[in-house]
């Protein structure tokens, strides 16, 4: 699976600049990720400032179960 930019993404630039793949580009509203060109190393997501960048196979399992803002939560408590 890859990574993905939700909506959240302020478009700062400092995930295009820390992949090592150049697989983020800009879009009109939010950067996107090439998932053809993604090998899912989560250096893009250790850089967001804002946590729009998510594993997209974890995204849809908590999704399925009901979990998205406990672990929005988490994810935020272990960067803090």
């Amino acid at each position: 699976m890859f990574h993905y930019i939700t909506d959240d993404c302020i478009a700062c630039d400092a995930c295009r600049r820390e992949c090592p793949l150049d697989a983020i580009r800009p879009g009109p509203k939010k950067y996107a990720i090439n998932e053809a060109m993604c090998v899912d190393c989560g250096s893009c997501a250790d850089v967001c400032p804002t946590l729009a960048i998510v594993n997209r196979a974890r995204s849809e399992a908590e999704i399925e179960l009901g979990w998205s803002s406990a672990a929005a939560l988490d994810r935020i408590k272990i960067r803090a």
